[in-house]
């Protein structure tokens, strides 16, 4: 558990203490404090262009953010890190208050996406991967032991089914991480119906807004929000994950 409240200093935690990003994070967590916020997003956004995606980074640039009073960005970071540790209760409050601070309700899940999300991809392949070599190890071992042939063959059919499990909620995080989704961080977004300036607008989107990407055109993206579909500039709605 990340353990920050939203307005509250942010913390080194004592594993990054011990890790390269120890100092910028401290230099951050500084300037935060000192309310200089654009230093903090800063140093922040330095280390995560450096490869070091985790969802304190994310969580603390969302809190950042939202201190700009950057709204549709603050939304944006706290998905990300939700995505990277989605049962983090801390996560998902920040989440919630900013989308209600900008007049959108959490996105519904239904009872398998529920569990879907209940963990991260990485969760679900280590699962697959230790369920899969465990299932092979108890074969061997009902191989070399007739005595408890039996026994072993279960637990062995049992490991590849729950390796099966895990594979399955593998492909269905991918599959829903292929819907691509994204978030309005740009202001007086207006969908249009063709991917050109001059286009008819078709609805507007508000900050904050969750979006489905359906197809790309160089700087354009034609995205779905509820049963409307339109397009919009590429830059108007960064995608939640996978990032670059």
């Amino acid at each position: 558990m990340i353990r920050f409240l939203l307005l509250s200093l942010l913390l080194v935690s004592p594993a990054l203490a011990t890790t390269e990003i120890s100092r910028p994070f401290e230099q951050a967590a500084a300037a935060y404090e000192q309310r200089d916020f654009e230093q903090a997003s800063a140093l922040y956004r330095e280390l995560l262009h450096a490869g070091h995606h985790s969802p304190e980074l994310w969580f603390n640039l969302g809190n950042v953010s939202y201190r700009q009073n950057k709204l549709g960005e603050a939304i944006l970071h706290y998905r990300r890190a939700w995505t990277l540790a989605p049962r983090d209760g801390d996560i998902e409050a920040n989440l919630r208050f900013a989308l209600q601070a900008a007049g959108h309700t959490p996105p519904s899940l239904n009872r398998l996406q529920t569990i879907l999300h209940h963990y991260t991809l990485r969760e679900w392949t280590h699962l697959m991967i230790a369920a899969y070599w465990l299932a092979a190890a108890l074969g061997i071992a009902a191989l070399l032991i007739p005595s408890q042939r039996r026994i072993l063959a279960r637990l062995a059919v049992l490991s590849l089914l729950v390796s099966l499990l895990g594979l399955a909620g593998r492909s269905g995080w991918q599959s829903w991480a292929a819907h691509r989704e994204a978030i309005v961080t740009a202001p007086d977004t207006r969908a249009l119906f063709a991917p050109y300036p001059e286009a008819t607008p078709a609805f507007t989107l508000p900050v904050g807004t969750f979006l489905h990407i359906l197809e790309e055109n160089n700087d354009w993206l034609r995205v779905r929000s509820g049963p409307d579909s339109g397009w919009i500039p590429r830059s108007a709605a960064p995608q939640v994950y996978p990032w670059k």
